[in-house]
């Protein structure tokens, strides 16, 4: 599965470095506990499958850009309208601490990361070092291009992919969390929320160009001005009502007919029903601590021994 990440998204291979060093880590764990003979020689032998798909969706990836460039490259035409000259000082404060394009304001839950990630880290330090692996090599590899914040978009979307692992130790923290703890995550939970409704209901591109943005100097000034940040600039969007609203269901009844409008709603209503109860089932388990453990742990906890993400 590593390997055909390549054939979706060449950039995949950011991520094979910390994988590599995890699988490698449980092999020999495994291994020392299994067998007689060399437990590097064995975690070595046992890696191969992982590292052949790999090695060959680079050298397939090659030979395609090969085809279509000219020359043996991993990233084909990418090197055309982009390099990687940028500063890490400017996208590490981008990605950190900017009102227009820090992961914090756009996933404000993570703000709870240093808290939750602290039991998860002393039972499972292997894994612990593996997300924090993933998330600096996403973080040094686009933040060293040119286009380091991937707009058009709205907030960080190459670090995007990155939050669900950075919250996966939250909801094992929060059957042991108290009451206020609980209650900051809900409000800090209710915050993204709003901020996404932000992103769904404005379109991105009619606020860049009526908020001038298409003219700043430098481009990308909007991201670090608060003043004029794509918070402040869509809620002043939302709140006008004016053509800058997504009005995209609209469009697909015009296009497709009123059914593809209920089938679109059909669907999204009954997400959110499944969302809502699956939510009001997890905050009823939460009160009742002894109860969840016992009914789910036996599925959270793996048992004594065996890696967190086997």
């Amino acid at each position: 599965m590593a390997g055909m990440m390549f054939l979706v998204r060449a950039s995949s291979l950011i991520l094979i470095p910390a994988l590599t060093l995890y699988l490698l880590w449980c092999a020999f764990k495994r291994a020392r506990t299994r067998s007689q003979e060399s437990s590097l020689t064995v975690a070595a032998g046992n890696s191969v499958p992982f590292l052949i798909p790999v090695i060959a969706a680079v050298l397939v990836t090659m030979a395609v850009n090969n085809a279509k460039w000219g020359e043996f490259s991993f990233s084909g035409s990418y090197r055309a309208f982009n390099s990687f000259t940028n500063s890490w000082l400017i996208s590490l404060y981008g990605y950190l601490f900017s009102p227009g394009q820090s992961i914090f304001v756009f996933s404000p839950i993570l703000l709870m990361a240093p808290v939750y990630f602290r039991p998860f880290a002393r039972k499972y330090l292997p894994e612990t070092v593996t997300i924090l692996g993933l998330a600096i090599s996403y973080a040094l590899f686009y933040g060293r291009s040119l286009a380091w914040h991937g707009q058009w978009c709205f907030g960080p979307r190459y670090l995007m992919a990155m939050v669900p692992l950075l919250l996966l130790p939250l909801a094992s923290w929060l059957r042991m969390a108290g009451s206020t703890a609980r209650f900051v995550v809900i409000l800090l939970a209710i915050v993204g929320a709003f901020i996404e409704v932000l992103h769904v209901a404005v379109n991105v591109s009619y606020v860049y160009y009526r908020e001038g943005y298409n003219k700043l100097v430098p481009t990308d000034a909007y991201i670090f001005i608060p003043q004029i940040c794509q918070i402040v600039t869509h809620w002043r969007a939302l709140a006008a009502f004016d053509d800058r609203i997504d009005m995209w269901l609209v469009y697909v009844g015009r296009q497709f007919g009123a059914w593809r409008v209920i089938e679109i709603l059909s669907v999204l209503s009954a997400l959110s029903v499944i969302s809502i109860m699956n939510a009001a089932s997890c905050l009823k388990g939460l009160r009742q601590p002894d109860s969840l453990s016992n009914r789910a742990g036996s599925r959270l906890v793996p048992p004594p021994g065996r890696p967190f993400f086997e």
